[in-house]
């Protein structure tokens, strides 16, 4: 099981198609989780779309277009870019400058990117470091019967009032319902925000407690008529305690 810094590191790898299937699978379902390294392979990905439309395609001799064809069987019928033809190189260049090549390549796109790039959200950088940080507190989130599948995180730092919920495979509400999450803390139980979920089921909430989350010990969400309500007025959905973080 790779770590969330190993799997940021490998995130650039496998916009590239450059890591193997067993890490690819791996990446992508933590990604699924985490809409912090979701948005970086997101990002990643843009680039390497970018390299494979910018890059002219040369026909390769047929002898060695044969051998590619022979042992990349392509999954599906969806059209995928063909990294070896963007970096082919005349006879007598060692690999070792071909790999320079494309690393040069990679971070010209890269620079570019962060040039013309949208600033950076926030509250997603503040995501990633509460996942990081090993004075957080998380509070793993899980479905009732009412959301099965669903799963996600609480974080927060002890001391601050404000934490965030990154929740996925919800189910999508019509207009006048959302979703309200609920802090408990010595059977109180506080409004933390409402909100909605994308088409995939997935959100990333920023709370805001009455207190710090120090003296929260549980989270709870249910559905509520849009707004939000005093308290709950539904069964709980979803939910997850401080108690196994502490």
């Amino acid at each position: 099981m790779l770590t969330h810094d190993e799997i940021v590191e490998l995130i650039p790898l496998t916009a590239l198609d450059a890591v193997s299937p067993e890490e690819a699978r791996e990446v992508r379902a933590h990604c699924a989780l985490c809409l912090s390294c979701r948005a970086i392979l997101a990002d990643y990905g843009y680039v390497a779309l970018g390299l494979c439309e910018g890059a002219p395609q040369r026909e390769p001799p047929a002898r060695l277009a044969t051998a590619l064809r022979a042992q990349i069987a392509p999954a599906s019928s969806a059209p995928r870019c063909d990294w070896r033809s963007l970096f082919r190189l005349p006879a007598g260049y060692s690999p070792g400058l071909a790999v320079a090549a494309i690393a040069c390549v990679l971070l010209a796109a890269l620079a570019v990117w962060r040039f013309t790039a949208p600033p950076a959200d926030p509250d997603a950088i503040e995501v990633a470091r509460l996942q990081r940080s090993t004075e957080a507190l998380k509070a793993g989130i899980k479905g009732t019967d009412r959301a099965p599948s669903s799963t996600g995180q609480v974080l927060a730092d002890p001391q601050s009032s404000v934490g965030y919920l990154v929740v996925s495979q919800l189910n999508t509400l019509p207009p006048e319902q959302v979703y309200q999450v609920w802090l408990i803390r010595n059977g109180v139980r506080d409004s933390g925000g409402t909100f909605t979920v994308d088409a995939q089921g997935s959100a990333r909430v920023r709370l805001q407690g009455t207190v710090a989350f120090a003296g929260y010990s549980d989270v709870g969400v249910t559905v509520e008529p849009k707004g939000g309500s005093p308290g709950p007025t539904s069964p709980k959905v979803i939910g997850g305690s401080f108690a196994s973080g502490r």
